[in-house]
């Protein structure tokens, strides 16, 4: 607020100097007075208004300086906390990626854990699998070695029935005539 209030005062600064000199020139000009009188007079007021022109500029200059310091010395202020800002985003970026990357890698261990146990257990599954596998074949053999006995046990005892009752029947064969009507 304080630059807006300096320049503002150069502005008048200038515009009184600026109005002053023709001001005077005019003073000068319409005034009645003798050629080397009025020579004098223009001189003097010339010297007055360089000096005067003079002094503004320096002013002004100086000024300029000022201004021109107070805004380096903001952009550098600005560009230093800019600067500290970017940095600790960074490092905060560089975190979160160490810790994502620890977290991935804390995943991808208990994923290659949970892996590990599916295959074991898988493999125990199948062998437990092969096992009642094999245990329902020698059942099953078992079973049918029986029932191939006891079937054979069956048409024994048939057989020796069917010809308990057959033998009886054998001897006494009845004739049957050769004629045919």
């Amino acid at each position: 607020m304080s630059e807006t209030v300096e320049t503002n005062r150069s502005g008048l600064l200038l515009g009184l100097v600026i109005g002053g000199a023709v001001g005077a020139v005019a003073s000068l000009l319409l005034a009645p007075k003798k050629g080397a009188e009025l020579r004098d007079n223009l001189t003097t007021t010339y010297r007055n208004l360089y000096d005067k022109a003079n002094e503004f500029a320096a002013a002004l200059g100086q000024k300029t300086k000022e201004m021109a310091a107070k805004t380096g010395d903001k952009t550098e202020e600005m560009a230093e906390k800019m600067s500290d800002k970017a940095q600790d985003l960074a490092e905060m970026a560089g975190d979160k990626a160490q810790e994502f990357g620890e977290r991935a890698r804390d995943l991808g261990e208990k994923a290659r854990d949970i892996g590990e146990k599916a295959g074991e257990r898988t493999r125990d599954f199948a062998e437990k699998a092969r096992d009642i596998s094999e245990q329902a074949g020698e059942k099953a053999r078992d079973i049918g070695e029986k029932a191939g006995e006891r079937t054979r046990d069956f048409a024994e005892k048939a057989s020796s029935k069917v010809q308990e009752v057959a033998q009886p029947l054998q001897s006494t064969k009845p004739e049957y005539s050769s004629n045919r009507h």
